[in-house]
């Protein structure tokens, strides 16, 4: 699928919203394991999903997707 062939494959594949990125890419390198965790909120298609993915990826996290 076009969508999936052409998806960042890593944070700086991500365009736009940098100071947003590096809040949340600040905020997952302090998290602590039994924190709070943190909820993106937005629009469909402005990339919530890509980045939780992609830091996830960067720290070592597998992801487990739900859709409700």
């Amino acid at each position: 699928m076009w969508s999936e062939k052409y998806r960042p494959q890593i944070i700086s594949d991500m365009v736009g919203n940098e100071e947003q990125r590096a809040a949340i890419m600040d905020w997952f390198a302090k998290w602590k394991k039994g924190t709070k965790p943190l909820l993106l909120v937005g629009p469909p298609g402005i990339g919530k999903t890509t980045i939780a993915y992609l830091v996830a990826k960067q720290f070592g996290y597998d992801m487990i997707g739900l859709n409700a």
